[in-house]
């Protein structure tokens, strides 16, 4: 029984050392952009990705557009990067695109918010494109959400994603998949 409990032991532990040792072989940070000393230009309005899933209604009645490049713009320079809002960027700036891929506004204030957005950003640089990105998040209008509009739970989720997406441009990892992961397809 002694010589079985070893055994066990033994063997555990070198399940345990090897998965420690493993590295991500998909992530490189060897060409990590440095974004530290550019002025990264970004759109007034996130646009709509080309086959984006969101409804009229959300296309007409909220702001998310222009909420998630202002909170981007925030974030970004709350971690001491300088962005622009500039809807005409020339091709050897540094630019920032990105698209809402999905936005979801499902449930209701009494049946509770179920609200998402779905992105994409691409970091660009003499019009070569350096770095992607994917993120999601989700709201259920946190506290007293009952009381807030669809558009205010939808506005939550745009402020994470600016939030998100302010601390990737410090270190740009591409191909990089942010927030609530599950949600992008």
């Amino acid at each position: 029984m002694k010589i079985l409990k070893t055994l066990v032991a033994v063997g555990m532990a070198s399940f345990i050392m090897t998965g420690c040792g493993s590295s991500n072989k998909n992530i490189s940070t060897a060409n990590i952009v440095n974004t530290s000393n550019e002025n990264i230009k970004i759109a007034s309005k996130v646009p709509y990705a080309k086959n984006s899933r969101v409804s009229y209604a959300i296309k007409s009645e909220c702001n998310i557009q222009a909420q998630l490049s202002e909170y981007i713009k925030e974030y970004a320079e709350d971690n001491d990067l300088k962005v622009t809002i500039d809807d005409a960027p020339s091709e050897s700036d540094m630019v920032l695109k990105t698209t809402i891929d999905t936005a979801v506004s499902a449930g209701n204030a009494f049946l509770g918010h179920k609200k998402y957005i779905v992105i994409t950003s691409k970091l660009y640089k003499n019009g070569k494109l350096l770095s992607t990105m994917h993120a999601a998040r989700k709201s259920s209008g946190g506290f007293m959400g009952g009381f807030k509009g669809s558009c205010s739970v939808l506005g939550r989720a745009a402020k994470s994603l600016g939030k998100d997406v302010g601390k990737w441009l410090t270190k740009p990892i591409d191909n990089a998949y942010l927030g609530n992961t599950y949600l992008i397809r």
